[in-house]
């Protein structure tokens, strides 16, 4: 029986030592568990992401946990609130993208806008507002296919190789260059297509469309 004492008396204090450390660090744990953050979920959906690159929203959350925790902590993120600054090198690659439009694609859009009005107006008659509806979606088509899509093409290759995410790419922002590039052009073609329908004539339409949708103000738009 004292042999087999002998033999627990080393596992006693062991265990003895384990609960003492435990009682001298009033149960806590001296080491911080390792935690990993974890973007996205097993099936690839993303579930968070880094706030830092967006400086305004890192500042405005570091705000809002510092507030008691009664209030109402919430946080509105309206479109293009919060931005991600591009470096200066990926500036310049942007600019001259831009003014390597060819003017040929814009000469291109002239010309498709100007043919389907002039080729459906005729049957406009019974839905003039339609007529002019469409001819300004097929100005916005045009506009996106010879213009926005070719420049996001090239652009979208140094805007992954900045680990930039595809939210930030101008692939999320399509929409809003079409509409930027049309907006002269769509604010006048209402009424230039009413007097396409009353006159049966298209010579203010086509001196219209080059001044209205011009290289350098949609280069000065989109850069």
């Amino acid at each position: 029986m004292e042999a087999l004492g002998q033999q627990l008396r080393p596992v006693a204090t062991r265990i003895s030592q384990y609960f003492r450390d435990f009682l001298d660090s009033d149960f806590k744990r001296q080491q911080a568990p390792r935690r990993r953050i974890v973007l996205t979920t097993d099936t690839g959906f993303r579930s968070g992401m880094r706030t830092s690159p967006y400086p305004s929203l890192d500042r405005d959350l570091w705000n809002l946990l510092g507030r008691p925790s009664g209030e109402d902590l919430s946080l509105t993120i309206d479109p293009r609130r919060y931005t991600r600054p591009i470096s200066d090198v990926l500036r310049k690659v942007i600019h001259e993208q831009v003014n390597a439009i060819p003017a040929s694609s814009l000469q291109t859009v002239h010309a498709s806008v100007e043919e389907l009005a002039a080729e459906s107006y005729a049957k406009a008659i019974e839905g003039p507002e339609l007529w002019v509806e469409s001819v300004q979606n097929h100005l916005g088509s045009k506009v996106a296919e010879h213009i926005i899509k070719p420049l996001i093409a090239h652009l979208d290759g140094p805007l992954r190789n900045q680990a930039y995410w595809v939210m930030d790419s101008l692939f999320a922002a399509e929409k809003d260059l079409v509409d930027r590039v049309c907006g002269d052009l769509s604010r006048v073609l209402p009424e230039l297509l009413a007097k396409l329908l009353a006159t049966q004539d298209s010579a203010p339409l086509k001196e219209a469309i080059p001044q209205f949708l011009t290289l350098p103000a949609e280069r000065g738009r989109v850069a």
